[in-house]
């Protein structure tokens, strides 16, 4: 017989009326939202695709996504959905969609630590499928039905057994967040207890050590994933030596945390264009600008971005100043006007940099 899986929803989910209590739904929407699901599952929600451009190692490129957006009439039972599943206890080594945690927590577990592995799940959300979110709602507690309910509930079908886990609505993160959690992590954690420090981030699993990590047990963290019918992006496993800088969800983890260089080229690309525009050009700025990592991207849609471009900036400022004191400073030294003449930054800031005293 497997093993329950130390998560677990706070209430046992035998049948239908017990999951409307633990919504707070009335069972009538429950079943109505079924009813439209097996006829005309368009009346819960739209399907669409969205271009994204990522970052690589050879540069940028787009990624064509398929995003699912609820309709108002449903999105209340989603909402509450999702908050059900993060208020789901999750051990302090998964990070993601999970309330109170960010990627810099993440990168922090593995601060100090000499060797680190890193693997990417490839195509991490359609790769889950109807079979892989009954399975993990099962060892959640819930009786099949109920699970295979809950499954076709968010993935807006009720007949089509081969369809993903929709990416851009609430609870679909969620899901994917716990079923690292009890596939993955559990699964680790019960075979090597306390031996290395494992954290995940959605589609990234780290694992960090003092001492060198061992093959077997790398060949084991790949399995556990493969086990499911998921895929492992080769060309993105990462193997840190002790001297190699490590980049960890987007920061360079040594014995602290530092800005990645990304986010430091960012913001002196965007100071240096601030220091050829006054505040009243920039309030009704149109374009282009200087947007995204240290790259020249225009934007050029007829609407004022002023206010926009200035968030932007405050708040890539605003991880370099909470986190990396040098980085700060040296910014502070060179664009110390701009800084001023745009409020960029505030005393706090300042303080916790350790440019200005108490």
């Amino acid at each position: 017989m497997p093993k329950k899986a130390r998560v677990q929803f706070p209430t046992k989910l035998t049948d239908i009326e017990k999951l409307a209590t633990f919504l707070c739904v009335p069972i009538s929407d429950l079943n109505k939202l079924q009813e439209d699901l097996k006829n005309s599952p368009w009346r819960v929600a739209r399907t669409f695709k969205k271009k994204q451009r990522k970052k690589t190692k050879n540069g940028w490129r787009e990624k064509e996504r398929e995003m699912s957006e609820v309709y108002p009439r449903y999105k209340s039972i989603y909402s509450i959905l999702n908050r059900r599943f993060q208020q789901i206890e999750l051990p302090p080594n998964i990070f993601g969609s999970a309330k109170g945690r960010s990627q810099r927590q993440n990168a922090a577990r593995h601060v100090g630590h000499k060797h680190v592995y890193q693997i990417d799940i490839k195509n991490y959300f359609p790769s889950l499928k109807f079979k892989h979110i009954k399975a993990l709602f099962v060892k959640l507690g819930a009786a099949p039905k109920v699970a295979s309910f809950l499954a076709k509930l968010v993935l807006f079908e009720n007949s089509l057994p081969y369809r993903n886990l929709p990416q851009g609505f609430a609870p679909s993160s969620s899901i994917a967040n716990l079923f690292v959690c009890v596939f993955v992590y559990e699964p680790f954690i019960r075979k090597l207890p306390g031996k290395y420090m494992f954290s995940s981030l959605l589609d990234d699993v780290s694992l960090s050590s003092f001492d060198p990590i061992e093959e077997e047990d790398k060949k084991f963290l790949c399995s556990l994933i493969e086990a499911q019918g998921l895929g492992i992006h080769t060309e993105k496993i990462e193997d840190h030596s002790p001297r190699e800088s490590k980049m960890i969800t987007g920061y360079r983890v040594g014995m602290k945390i530092h800005a990645s260089k990304d986010i430091i080229a960012c913001v002196e690309t965007n100071l240096n264009f601030l220091k050829t525009k006054s505040p009243a050009e920039i309030a009704v700025w149109q374009g282009p600008l200087y947007w995204e990592d240290g790259l020249k991207k225009a934007v050029n849609k007829k609407q004022d971005l002023g206010d926009r471009y200035i968030n932007h900036v405050k708040g890539k400022i605003g991880q370099i100043f909470a986190f990396d004191p040098k980085a700060a400073q040296r910014i502070h030294r060179r664009y110390k006007w701009v800084l001023w003449e745009y409020e960029l930054v505030s005393t706090k800031q300042l303080k916790k940099a350790g440019i200005i005293s108490d």
